[in-house]
């Protein structure tokens, strides 16, 4: 087997011989990575497919919901509602324009009607009284060959031992009920064939506060159904259930609402790997399950579609078979092999002519560097230095290998000087940068200040002339100007706090506090609250932005408050060569999970409704702890609320005793 010896062969001869084995070994591997490779780009490439259009039916469920919940709240507003009423209370005639309740009647039945002409999705639109045990007032009906009906007075119904009827009864003024999605009932009976549905409603109530019945409309979700579907790709799978996993909208249609005809079909017996999702708090789930035809590619969903009950919420699933990654999959290891194979041939065949053309001149490099180790510096590279390739570059080097040093190290000095004129041109950058911030923010707010300025003389002049429609829209306006103008400067004061260099200076931490106390003193009386200070450090730090720390940490703590009027401590004590410093309150709490996403820049857990804020006040607080080399963190308080801790070090870095 002489053959098999390596000495035997040329230089060559062996360069093509490994450059053969490496490359086919390397394409070799190459292509079982491609292949498992994409597998995981094709699944994560139709997850992402699939997510996108769950997105886009949930986009679709909660804007047609909202139509709902909108035109509820319209309908709630028109003048028929508190004409009939008025005309009940006075012997059938409202005393305020001589109508009588029945052209009342008349009249709402008409703005029924042109709402059931603009909502195809509308099945019916209802007035319901909250007295004689719930009756129907009013009410007009989309029949299924889509005439629009009213109901004669002697076929309307009473009500109100229906769950959505006595719910809606029990709402605050503005309050919206959403119902569970389940199949439409006619005098007690499941209407056949079966409608899905769903019911928004809202109370209404007199002049004086006196609860007198419902707007409600049931939607026609089987439309609904279709319309968040869409298309489908073929092979494509859509499934629709409630919070419980029962199914809403299935490929077999036999499978549907089983809770309301009496037997239960759930997605997570179908598929037993979604158990732990339908248990569970994860808002998705992404990953090939096992279902009765094979295996499938799953994206599933919880939905809340509505913002005043989280618990009520659909799923929206969307699967494909694992047999369309197969044949992809299947396609792509085809490829794969079929263009290693070429590569592999022409690189043999490349390798082989310059590995000839390499063994001649390298000879001469090595004798050129067996002249240099013994300490000749006159290299003659000849011919080889001519050459255009990498082997006459090699040739070169060696002959100005000595002067190379020399240059080099001129070189690193002058790199030297590259350096500290770019990080001049950085600090330059950093000024103007922080100069943009300041006009852009300007810029920003002088249209802000005039929209303002004419929203509130628009309310001053007009509030009260106009109808409550347009106080309210005159609000809105003046409202989001001002929270606008808020943010800009709330963001413009972070971008101080982020780019400023820290002015540090002595700081009585006692004393700051004391005067954040008296600051704030107007929201403490208000709130009724108890704030104890403990023994405080004067530390090393800056003035200012230790000042806006404490101040919003303390005022967050009054804002955030529970029913109890708020007790609040603050404390510090000495840990590992920092202060510790701690703001304890019995306020709301902050859940678990929220306790990192709470410190983003817009992270909110309250709508504005609730809370008004920015957003940007704890940034603001962890980015200055930062700065002054600190930590901080939020943990649940013994019996409720929360204590919020953070440190800071005695001395800055570089302070001396």
């Amino acid at each position: 087997m002489k053959w098999l010896e390596l000495s035997r062969f040329s230089f060559a001869t062996k360069v093509v011989l490994a450059t053969g084995l490496i490359g086919l070994l390397s394409i070799a591997a190459l292509t079982v990575y491609m292949y498992h490779g994409s597998e995981n780009i094709l699944v994560e490439r139709d997850s992402e497919r699939l997510a996108g259009s769950v997105e886009v039916s949930a986009l679709r469920l909660n804007s047609r919901l909202e139509f709902g919940r909108q035109d509820t709240l319209l309908l709630s507003k028109t003048p028929p509602i508190l004409g009939i009423f008025r005309a009940n209370l006075q012997g059938g005639v409202d005393p305020l324009d001589g109508s009588t309740g029945r052209l009342w009647r008349d009249r709402l039945a008409t703005i029924f009607a042109g709402m059931l002409e603009a909502r195809p999705e509308y099945m019916q639109v209802r007035l319901i009284g909250a007295g004689d045990n719930g009756r129907e007032i009013v009410r007009v009906d989309r029949l299924r060959d889509g005439t629009i009906n009213r109901i004669p007075e002697q076929e309307l119904q009473q009500k109100i031992n229906r769950p959505y009827v006595r719910d809606t009864l029990r709402l605050n003024k503005g309050e919206i009920y959403l119902s569970r999605i389940d199949l439409n009932q006619e005098h007690g009976k499941i209407e056949v064939p079966n409608r899905p549905v769903i019911r928004v409603a809202t109370p209404l109530f007199s002049e004086t506060g006196e609860r007198l019945g419902i707007i409600i409309i049931n939607i026609d979700m089987g439309r609904i159904f279709q319309i968040i579907k869409g298309p489908l790709p073929d092979q494509a799978g859509f499934y629709l259930t409630n919070s419980d996993g029962d199914y809403l909208d299935h490929p077999q249609a036999e499978k549907t609402f089983g809770f309301d005809l009496g037997h239960r079909y759930l997605m997570q017996d179908e598929f037993p790997a979604l158990k732990s999702f339908f248990a569970g708090n994860a808002s998705e789930y992404r990953g090939m399950i096992d279902g009765p035809a094979g295996q499938l590619l799953t994206v599933a969903a919880k939905v809340r579609y509505d913002p005043q009950d989280d618990s009520q919420y659909v799923v929206i699933s969307e699967t494909i078979p694992a047999s369309e990654l197969a044949e992809s999959m299947a396609s792509v290891r085809n490829r794969a092999a079929a263009a290693a194979a070429v590569v592999l041939l022409f690189g043999l065949l490349a390798m082989a002519w310059l590995a000839r053309s390499l063994a001649r001149p390298l000879k001469d490099i090595s004798d050129m560097a067996v002249a240099v180790s013994r300490g000749d510096r006159q290299v003659d590279i000849g011919t080889t230095g001519m050459r255009r390739d990498e082997v006459g570059a090699l040739a070169r080097s060696f002959e100005t290998m000595v002067l190379k040093v020399d240059e080099r190290e001129t070189e690193l000095a002058a790199e030297k000087v590259k350096l500290e004129q770019a990080n001049d041109k950085l600090v330059r950058s950093n000024r103007e940068l922080m100069q943009f911030a300041y006009v852009a923010s300007h810029d920003l707010q002088e249209p802000l200040r005039m929209v303002d300025s004419y929203m509130g003389l628009i309310e001053r002049r007009y509030k009260g002339k106009l109808d409550s429609d347009a106080d309210e829209f005159i609000g809105y306006a003046v409202d989001g100007a001002r929270r606008m103008k808020r943010l800009i400067n709330e963001l413009l004061s972070y971008s101080r706090v982020s780019n400023r260099p820290l002015k540090v200076d002595r700081v009585d931490t006692r004393a700051l506090v004391e005067g954040v106390l008296a600051m704030l003193q107007g929201q403490i009386e208000q709130a009724g609250a108890e704030i104890e200070v403990g023994p405080l450090p004067t530390i090393e730090a800056d003035p200012g932005q230790i000042e806006r720390l404490f101040t919003n940490l303390i005022g967050n703590a009054l804002k955030f408050r529970s029913d109890t009027p708020p007790h609040i401590t603050v404390s510090a004590e000495q840990k590992d060569g920092m202060w510790e410093f701690a703001i304890a309150d019995n306020g709301i709490g902050i859940d678990p999970e929220f306790q990192e996403k709470i410190f983003e820049i817009f992270a909110r857990l309250h709508s504005r409704d609730v809370y008004d804020g920015t957003g940007i006040g704890l940034a603001a607080c962890k980015r200055i702890v930062e700065l002054h080399g600190g930590t901080i963190r939020v943990e649940p308080a013994p019996g409720g609320g929360s204590i919020f801790r953070f440190t800071l070090p005695e001395r800055q870095e570089g302070e001396e005793d």
